[in-house]
């Protein structure tokens, strides 16, 4: 309903800051556990470096109209402007298995309890395995369940899912994956050596090592007919060839085979072999397998190559076209053609990918050539490997049944090898604790578990290895280079935002400028410009308006608020104040060293805003629009002359660029779960983004931000987070992209730092690339803190920050700063 009109907000006039100013700034901080302030510099829209790929499923383009089975990419998305350098940094492994072999890296040698239960799955009652682990240290209980579709992990804190007398409640667990138990008993495995099968069950999700082939092309060929016939290749293909790996001897050949003949030479006598990132990969080309002159299939040679998921073409000389179709296999879904310009000595790159397979990074250059080739390495190895991973991710893929089956098979057999062996013991409650373990001793578990994972790192075999032939991958897996600034942060953080390349924070003795960059190493530049006559709870600062926003609460209310800033406390607002201080007042406080107080900036109240509890604002190129949202009797949204009741709490507020000739958006998250965007022209119109109700579980709204990807972008698509899931959707609520994000756990805030989504969880943060929605980043936090408090900007704990890091971007990638505390 439309009530009274307030009058019009009218911000403070403020001649130019006399600080250098640079490009716009929209800044959040989060503050989780160990990290305590993130901030990201995405400037104005214009200033935003595309995210190729990133809405392709909702906007495809085919380079040749025929190829109805593949999808080309020619790196015609990109932005051109983007040098190699900048592209590099965008090329992440997604999914790496340190992040994703949960069972090796945390389980596999601790205490931990391996159960079965039963579940509602889509076709009938499903057999599945739980394995929980319970860190009592660090207040967390990490979880993996083992379904045919593949494992997925959570992590939960101890207090949601472990009741008194240390028990378990395995229905939270299970509710927390959104699946229903069936009325059968769960059972706890009391064997040891079921670790030995739950480490080959991960090791089935996906491939431990690689295969890609390398096919030897002619100009001209078309068939794999002509090119499996070229009994020989030139020297440019064998100098690409030994680019990719080193040139191995099969014969007693004790590493990766791959498929090959290792002891009486039938797949030929030399192979390329290489390792990267802990994997190591084996090349079949085409030219060192059998040749046989009477056989113009080649069939001994198909029978590698045409069973690798990911082949790379080599086309020796000009390109004049490729059509995947005309390589007859099943299996290959993934084609990587380059070719090479003698004149200059560039590679250029086309990729042919299988419409069943989903988005996958990274995104070739614009145009998709490579002068170095240690560029071109390293973008051909990541990009198959992704291929790779994608492929066999792939529902619609010919061996995506076949996988699922594989797993069912492993996880029914496990569970009945168990019980028939007597080892097992009935939990006949959901809300039972762990069985006694009389016939599994902890200590002869853990020795089990241990002696398994030592074997496995002997053998080069661990999947959180990093190991790299090259030396490079390591130095390149992160765009963003964290640098330690200070090792004794002082004070407990409420609130901050960046400015002018500082830091503004809020902390109980008042609101500080933090100086990056002019200090010593271990020491900390800090000036108060506010005194602690203010608790400021959140902080705004708009450097090319010229001004800081600063919302005010009462010193008792700081811990009321919740995970997006706002309360479901009905009076939450009250006593709350918006302050619009021009930065030169900030600037002289600082000068003068004469902390301002709340006596000497009652000027710059903006009484409309009184009982304001959250407010957000769009920094634009040429002005700055502010929603603010006022608790008191009513909860409205207010910009302008405009004022909207919403019809529940707000716990998350995003102002939106808005359509050609409308005065904007608000997209804002309800305490229902709803997301609901109002578009700001009379009358008021509501879209529905998220309807709860749509949903069988209770929705937990907790984050929303536009997501602008380039300069001109007109998809209008909000970032949307509710329970462990972020969603993407279009102004009339239509889904912009064929996924959602699964985070670990549930994330406390979300933040876009084009192309990544950035996740802060209350034990790690993971960043998680828009291309896909996959895991390129995880970082755990290894001391446990509480959080009491937070908004949309901040996450706050209650304990002093130990080291304050800069997270330097490498070439063009944003750049965000933390503060983060160490062991």
């Amino acid at each position: 309903m439309l009530s009274t009109p307030p009058p019009s907000p009218q911000f403070p006039q403020s001649p130019e800051p006399t600080r250098p100013s640079l490009s716009t700034i929209e800044a959040l901080i989060a503050v989780t556990l160990r990290l305590f302030s993130h901030f990201y510099s995405s400037g104005s829209d214009a200033s935003l470096p595309p995210s190729p790929n990133v809405r392709r499923k909702m906007h495809a383009k085919f380079l040749e109209e025929d190829l109805t089975a593949f999808r080309c990419e020619d790196g015609s998305e990109t932005d051109s402007s983007l040098s190699h350098d900048a592209i590099m940094t965008s090329v992440l492994l997604e999914n790496p298995e340190r992040e994703t072999r949960w069972y090796f890296r945390y389980f596999l040698g601790k205490d931990h309890a391996n159960l079965a239960a039963t579940i509602v799955g889509p076709e009938g009652p499903e057999v599945v395995l739980l394995s929980v682990l319970q860190d009592i240290e660090d207040n967390h209980v990490k979880t993996i369940l083992w379904r045919a579709s593949g494992s997925e992990h959570m992590t939960f804190t101890i207090d949601k899912v472990v009741k008194s007398s240390r028990q378990f409640d395995f229905k939270t667990i299970f509710s927390g994956f959104d699946v229903a138990l069936a009325d059968r008993p769960i059972e706890e495995l009391l064997d040891p050596n079921v670790q030995q099968r739950l480490l080959i069950l991960e090791e089935q999700e996906g491939a431990v090592n690689f295969k890609i082939g390398i096919l030897y092309a002619l100009p001209g060929q078309e068939t794999d007919d002509d090119m499996f016939s070229n009994e020989h290749g030139s020297p440019a293909f064998n100098e690409f060839c030994s680019l990719l790996g080193d040139k191995v001897e099969l014969e007693g050949w004790a590493n990766f085979r791959g498929g090959l003949d290792v002891k009486a030479g039938s797949t030929g006598t030399h192979s390329h072999h290489t390792t990267e990132f802990g994997k190591e990969i084996m090349f079949h080309v085409s030219t060192l397998l059998p040749y046989s002159s009477g056989n113009r299939q080649q069939l001994e040679r198909k029978r590698h190559l045409g069973n690798d998921i990911c082949n790379i073409v080599f086309v020796d000389g000009e390109f004049t076209g490729f059509d995947p179709t005309k390589i007859k296999s099943q299996f290959n879904h993934v084609f990587a053609v380059v070719s090479r310009n003698p004149k200059d000595e560039t590679y250029t790159v086309r990729m042919y990918i299988k419409q069943s397979v989903a988005q996958f990074g990274p995104a070739l250059p614009n145009p998709p050539s490579f002068k170095d080739p240690k560029q071109l390495r390293r973008f051909l190895l990541v990009k198959l490997l992704n291929g790779e991973k994608a492929a066999l991710a792939a529902k619609q893929a010919t061996f995506a049944k076949k996988r699922a089956r594989t797993l069912q098979a492993l996880i029914e057999s496990i569970y009945a090898d168990a019980k028939s062996a007597g080892l097992v013991a009935n939990i006949t409650s959901s809300r039972t604790g762990r069985s006694k373990r009389i016939s599994k001793p902890v200590t002869d578990f853990r020795a089990k578990g241990q002696a398994i994972k030592v074997d496995k790192i002997r053998s080069g075999a661990a999947p959180t290895s990093t190991l790299s032939n090259s030396g490079e991958a390591s130095a390149l897996t992160e765009p963003w280079t964290p640098i330690c600034i200070t090792t004794e942060f002082p004070q407990q953080l409420f609130c901050g935002d960046q400015w002018d390349g500082d830091l503004l924070v809020a902390t109980e003795t008042g609101v500080y400028l933090v100086t990056i960059g002019l200090h010593r190493s271990g020491e900390l530049n800090m000036a108060c410009i506010i005194d602690n006559s203010l608790t400021v709870a959140q902080i705004s600062v708009d450097e090319r308006a010229g001004f800081a926003i600063f919302r005010t609460i009462k010193s008792s209310d700081l811990a009321a608020s919740n995970g997006s800033g706002a309360s479901t406390r009905k009076n939450a607002g009250r006593g709350s104040q918006l302050y619009i201080v021009p930065l030169d007042h900030l600037v002289q406080a600082r000068r003068d060293q004469v902390p301002l107080s709340k006596k000497s900036l009652k000027s710059f109240v903006l009484p409309e805003a009184r009982g304001c509890h959250l407010f957000a604002i769009k920094m634009g190129s040429s002005s700055t629009t502010a929603s603010f949202l006022k608790q008191s009797c009513k909860l409205a949204v207010a910009v302008g002359k405009k004022e909207f009741t919403c019809s529940d709490v707000v716990m998350s507020l995003a102002v939106g660029r808005g359509q050609p000739g409308s005065s904007g958006q608000i997209c804002v998250g309800l305490v229902s779960g709803d997301y609901q965007l109002l578009k700001l022209q009379e009358p008021f119109e509501v879209n529905v983004l998220i309807n709860a109700d749509d949903y069988a579980h209770h929705l937990e709204s907790y984050s929303c931000q536009e997501i602008v990807e380039a300069e001109g972008d007109n998809t209008y698509e909000y970032m949307l987070g509710y329970n462990r899931a972020t969603a993407f959707r279009e102004h009339n609520g239509a889904e912009t992209r064929d996924f959602e994000i699964q985070w670990r756990s549930q994330p406390q805030a979300l933040v876009y730092v084009n192309p990544y989504i950035l996740a802060f969880t209350r034990d790690a943060i993971h960043v998680a690339t828009l291309i896909n929605g996959n895991l390129v980043k995880g970082r755990a936090y290894v001391r446990k803190m509480s959080i009491d408090n937070f908004s949309d900007a901040v996450r706050s704990a209650r304990e002093s920050v130990a080291e304050l890091y800069v997270n330097e971007p490498a070439s063009t990638a944003p750049a965000f700063k933390t503060l983060v505390e160490e062991d």
